[in-house]
């Protein structure tokens, strides 16, 4: 998952006016079993990627999939990333299938606006005009999404090399290996249960040539899944790149949307607008149980959010204080924790220090967030009193969607709100 993050700073850096001098690193304070030659060629590397001008990564991976002893196809895709200081950024994906390549994803950053064009079926696009557009790659989700696995998605990371330490539990040298014709030095990781091996160099310039990823996970009656990636990197430092790798061409085809993650992955939730609500019943933290067919003949609202999601925890104060509109207005007010047993909503609650006075609905295996097409939190989902969705929505902590579920709405009579 983090196999060209040794690039991350160079995109975050050459998106950047050059600094005359850099800010020292932090010192490895936490590191357990991390070989020390391990934290000298990240920062190494960090080096080289904030001295280059311009570079560009190809990488090659190949997937190798087995799942209860039978093989998979194995898939095949290049990323190409190019960066040319002060602020132009290309990324283009690609699918290799029967040695013909289609492609899949190109996002562009010319300095005053970035493109971002998923190239498949449905052929869609989005464009930012806004200021910093370099850093705008960070935020538009779906380029991370294509890039998953590649190692890629993690060039729009600030924190790159800290992030690496933070989260590798071992990290030793297993010697001096040749890659490609390259002198380079490999390296075993464990990262997040998965075993990497990485190779780096050569001295002069570290930067990571390949990268093998090996995850098993068991499954019921002792068998067990294995995905083993394998990824080969050529980079090109400081070497020219024509201002036409940085120009945008969109097909006449091609949709614009307002970003092209939700439109992709949020089409299931698209579609049920309109229709009736999925039946579903869903346990209260320290109560009940909640049925939604129960609740036909008042609005509904449900914010489904996530103790892991910092998006999700902001909606949570204001929440609370749209609260007792929702009540004065007849509207059943929950928030739904999602993928999470109730002891980890206690725990995020309590950490919050927030009297939430909303009823919380626990979806621990997100089954209730799954049939409303929910792939993205924090998310607000408004049934009418008829039993028909009204919205499926991303939610922000200004929360437009609970707020514009309330407007028009009158107050109940007195009697009703006690």
């Amino acid at each position: 998952m983090f196999s060209s993050c040794f690039a991350v700073l160079g995109l975050v850096v050459l998106a950047q006016t050059p600094k005359t001098e850099d800010s020292p690193f932090k010192p490895l304070t936490e590191a357990k079993r991390i070989d020390p030659r391990f934290d000298e060629v990240l920062t190494a590397s960090q080096t080289v990627m904030r001295n280059a001008k311009t570079f560009r990564v190809l990488v090659k991976m190949i997937t190798k999939s087995t799942v209860a002893g039978e093989a998979a196809p194995d898939t095949v895709v290049t990323h190409t990333l190019t960066a040319r200081r002060p602020d132009s950024v290309a990324i283009e994906s690609e699918t290799v299938v029967d040695d013909v390549r289609k492609p899949v994803l190109r996002a562009v950053c010319d300095g005053r606006s970035l493109v971002t064009l998923y190239d498949l079926e449905p052929k869609v696009y989005s464009r930012y005009e806004g200021p910093n557009p370099a850093g705008q790659i960070a935020r538009t989700l779906i380029i991370p999404k294509v890039l998953e696995g590649s190692g890629l998605e993690i060039l729009t990371r600030h924190d790159m090399r800290d992030h690496i330490l933070r989260e590798t539990t071992e990290a030793k040298l297993v010697g001096p290996e040749e890659v490609d014709g390259i002198a380079t030095e490999h390296f075993r990781v464990d990262w997040h249960g998965a075993v990497l091996d990485l190779w780096i160099g050569p001295k002069d310039q570290p930067l990571e040539r390949k990268m093998t990823s090996t995850r098993v996970t068991p499954l019921s009656g002792g068998k067990e899944s294995t995905v083993v990636r394998e990824a080969r990197y050529a980079w090109t430092i400081d070497q020219p790149i024509p201002d036409q790798v940085f120009r945008a061409e969109v097909p006449a085809e091609a949709r614009r949307v307002e970003d092209v993650f939700e439109t992709l992955f949020y089409q299931e939730s698209a579609e049920l607008v309109g229709k009736p609500a999925p039946a579903t019943a869903l346990k209260v933290l320290d109560g009940n149980e909640v049925n939604l067919a129960s609740l036909k003949g008042q609005p509904v609202v449900l914010v489904f959010w996530a103790s892991w999601s910092s998006d999700s925890l902001a909606v949570l104060p204001p929440l609370a204080e749209l609260a007792p509109q929702c009540k004065e207005r007849g509207v059943a007010l929950y928030t739904v924790s999602v993928g999470e047993d109730a002891e980890d909503a206690r725990k995020a609650l309590a950490s919050s220090k927030l009297r939430l006075p909303v009823p919380v609905l626990l979806d621990p295996k997100d089954l209730t967030a799954a049939s409303f097409g929910i792939r993205r939190l924090p998310t607000t989902v408004v049934i009418g009193p008829d039993g028909i969705v009204r919205a499926i929505t991303r939610e922000t902590k200004e929360l437009p969607v609970v707020r514009a579920a309330l407007e028009g709405l009158p107050p109940l009579p007195n009697d009703q709100t006690k």
